[in-house]
């Protein structure tokens, strides 16, 4: 009998699996878009996972470094100490997660001054810290 019902159920929610459909990485670099912290940016490759002040979003698409929810010129004096010092005081200035704040991470930083805001992450709880 249990093994008739636990057959029926697996039948019954098998066909929900196939209509959840493929995952998406619209990003095109290898992470799936539900577990990518920089779920929009083909810049950031999938070798840079780091989210250095666990906001769910990753450092390459989180130029919000005093974290009030926008990415403005009040962030530009966190970037410019890091820069100065050449590495990341734990703001995730290292946008390009190469091991130093450089001139390289200026144009990470400058896609995120325009945008205005951090992300997009594919993570729930982005925004809030800890995200994990």
């Amino acid at each position: 009998m249990k093994v008739g019902v636990t057959a029926m159920v697996i039948a019954l929610l098998l066909p929900l699996g196939a209509w959840a459909g493929p995952a998406v990485d619209s990003d095109g670099d290898g992470t799936y878009d539900p577990v990518d912290v920089c779920s929009a940016d083909p810049l950031v490759p999938s070798s840079c996972p780091f989210d250095t002040n666990t906001d769910g979003y990753g450092n390459g698409c989180d130029g919000d470094f005093n974290d009030d929810g926008s990415t403005d010129f009040s962030d530009i004096p966190f970037f410019g100490a890091d820069l100065g010092a050449g590495f990341d005081s734990g703001i995730g200035s290292d946008m390009n997660c190469d091991g130093a704040v450089d001139f390289s991470d200026i144009p990470f930083f400058g896609a995120q001054l325009g945008q205005g805001f951090p992300g997009p992450s594919g993570l729930g709880c982005a925004g809030t810290i800890p995200c994990p």
